[in-house]
């Protein structure tokens, strides 16, 4: 694999919770930003919503957001991707997201599916052969970095990569997941899943910046149910998406509630900044620790 590509595949595999972002219910928090304050006997949590991709006019962030971060005593995150080792990612990029039996991606999809990868190449100026190698939900994730980018969108100014750098030597940084995790779930999709996942992508990309825009509009405002009738109309639409929704957002809203739980015990105060369609909706992280008995305020 030339160092290009594996430049961008490793750096797609890093930014990926950038789709955690796409399933957002009709919950609202107060306006202008999706945050609230979790409250226990032992422990208080403060639980941001993010956007792992941004522009410079995000910020400044909110007050409420910046007092409730220099309260905190530590900075909880999905995954530090500030602290691993690129050649480790590189070779679980390798190893799970890559063909390694002499196919393609060309091989394994749909011919429709492959001719609106190629045309979404073309309007992203990468050639094609950039996905050749791609497993259909590396490719995915792959396509959704470059549509972002090319929508004027830079990693470098995400919500959890701001707190992470502001955080550095003087806030510890706790993961409630790791990259290794987020591996083996795409890894753990079949092959249907899989291209249901890059066509799925592919229809939403296709709507381009304005899809982009109205997101991003609904995130400023703390608008989740904006969000969710943008956003979620693409799973409606995609009969066999059930168990992809479940892995990547019912399982994971379930584990990091665990381990928010398991930290509210220790007795400090947290700032927690989690992809905002983990924390909206019946199934969102907010919802699940209103039902174990937290008090919840939005902010």
């Amino acid at each position: 694999m030339s160092y290009c590509l594996r430049r961008r595949t490793t750096q797609a595999l890093l930014l990926f919770l950038q789709l955690s972002v796409i399933v957002v219910s009709s919950a609202r928090a107060s306006e202008g930003q999706l945050l609230w304050q979790v409250s226990s006997r032992s422990g208080t949590a403060y639980l941001l919503g993010s956007i792992h991709f941004g522009k410079p006019d995000m910020y400044p962030l909110a007050p409420a957001v910046m007092d409730a971060f220099a309260e905190s005593d530590a900075l909880v995150v999905e995954a530090n991707i500030m602290d691993v080792d690129p050649v480790m990612v590189a070779q679980m990029v390798a190893g799970q997201g890559m063909y390694t039996d002499g196919s393609s991606l060309k091989n394994h999809i749909e011919p429709e599916t492959w001719q609106a990868l190629s045309h979404a190449a073309v309007r992203y100026g990468v050639p094609v052969e950039l996905f050749q190698a791609q497993k259909p939900w590396l490719a995915s994730i792959t396509l959704v970095t470059l549509a972002l980018k090319h929508n004027g969108y830079s990693e470098r100014l995400g919500i959890d990569r701001y707190f992470m750098q502001r955080a550095n030597k003087k806030k510890p940084i706790i993961e409630l997941e790791s990259i290794s995790r987020q591996f083996d779930l795409f890894a753990s999709l079949s092959e249907a899943e899989q291209e249901l996942f890059l066509s799925q992508t592919l229809k939403e990309v296709e709507q381009g910046g304005e899809y982009l825009e109205t997101m991003m509009d609904a995130w400023k405002n703390g608008d989740a149910a904006e969000m969710d009738s943008v956003i979620t109309a693409s799973f409606r639409a995609t009969p066999g998406t059930e168990r992809f929704y479940k892995l990547v957002f019912l399982d994971r809203n379930n584990a990091m509630t665990t381990k928010i739980q398991e930290l509210l015990k220790e007795g400090k105060t947290y700032f927690i900044v989690v992809g905002a369609g983990h924390l909206v909706g019946k199934n969102g992280i907010v919802e699940l620790l209103r039902q174990k008995g937290y008090q919840i305020r939005a902010l």
